[in-house]
């Protein structure tokens, strides 16, 4: 017995697309959250790097849904976004130890 194929939407890189952004924002919150309200410890910075991991854990694997249902062009983009996301995080982060 065969099922009806499986026809993709709109709505998957929909809920693609709120994943990624999700992710992004809430491990930033998080991240910003520790930084200004712990003391740079060793623990301080194995919970930003682990926050930091598990951002990227959570975006690869949503970026690879994406490259298994809607292929190389539209992978190309949001893997372009989610870098530039991580050296814009980078770059603030930077920029305020430097300061």
């Amino acid at each position: 017995m065969e099922g009806l194929p499986h026809v993709h939407s709109s709505w998957c890189l929909l809920i693609s697309t709120l994943v990624l952004a999700l992710t992004a924002i809430t491990t930033s919150a998080l991240r910003s959250l520790v930084r200004y309200s712990l003391p740079p410890t060793l623990p301080t910075h194995c919970l930003l790097d682990f926050l930091c991991g598990l951002e990227l854990c959570v975006c690869g694997f949503e970026l690879g849904v994406i490259l298994d249902i809607y292929d190389i062009p539209l992978y190309s983009f949001f893997l372009w976004v989610v870098l530039v996301w991580q050296v814009s995080c980078i770059t603030l982060t930077h920029s305020i130890n430097i300061s």
